[in-house]
Parts: structure tokens; sequence; C-alpha cells
């Protein structure tokens, strides 16, 4: 699924991979120490949630590859429809 949503996204693959491993620090928990109830791939809180059309409890029950939809959804609301801004 990674593979897929770059390649929508227009990226290399090992880009959305480095994003996610420096978001998540390897894991997928909630809360990444600052107490705020951050979860997911791209460490979504409530707003950022709500925002991509889901919440932080729906998260927590989906797996990787099926966040992978609602990161694409949050990178395409930060750039230019996917283009990354330069």
């Amino acid at each position: 699924e990674l593979n897929a949503t770059a390649r929508r996204l227009g990226i290399p693959p090992v880009w959305l991979a480095d994003v996610i491993a420096d978001e998540t620090g390897g894991t997928f928990s909630a809360d990444v120490g600052n107490g705020l109830g951050h979860y997911g791939l791209i460490q979504f809180d409530e707003g950022a949630a709500r925002g991509v059309g889901t919440s932080l409890s729906a998260l927590k029950q989906m797996t990787p590859a099926q966040q992978m939809r609602y990161v694409e959804k949050y990178i395409r609301q930060r750039t230019n429809n996917g283009k990354w801004i330069t």
C-alpha cells in the first residue's frame, strides 16, 4: 500500500517511508510522549484525523495499510494536490 500511495502522490516510496519512520519513531502507538494523544503512521491528532474524515479511535482499529488512505488525504491537503511545493 505504501508503494501504491507514493505512486499516486508522485513521490518515491522511500520518501513516504522516511516520513512515516520519522513521525512514528518506529511505533504506531498513541501518545508520542506529549500527552496530546497522537496516533498512526503520521501521528494524527484528533483534529487532523477529523480533517481527513476519520477519528483517532477509528485509526486505532486500522492496520497500517488501511491508514494509508488517510495519510494520502492528509498529504494532499498540505501540498498542491500531492505535488511538493518548493
